[in-house]
């Protein structure tokens, strides 16, 4: 299997500062990566098109649309 993820994240500006602040140590060694993700996503709504976003035996879920990309932000930021 392959997968793939755009890393589109990385480019937001707040994140690249966040990934600048860790790297020089100004806010000390990170312990701990706390994330919430609050949008309305209709994929996930009563009677939306059942699709791979939304199927998980198809792969889908909150996970593969978000999650993904969260993780990846931690990984860009603490690298």
């Amino acid at each position: 299997r392959l997968y793939l993820l755009d890393f589109e994240l990385r480019c937001v500006p707040a994140v690249r500062r966040m990934r600048e602040l860790v790297g020089c140590g100004r806010i000390g060694a990170v312990q701990f990566i706390g994330v919430s993700v609050l949008a309305n996503f209709g994929f996930l709504a009563d009677g939306a098109t059942h699709s791979h976003w939304a199927m998980r035996e198809c792969g889908g879920g909150v996970f593969s649309a978000v999650g993904t990309h969260m993780v990846d932000v931690c990984r860009f930021v603490l690298s």
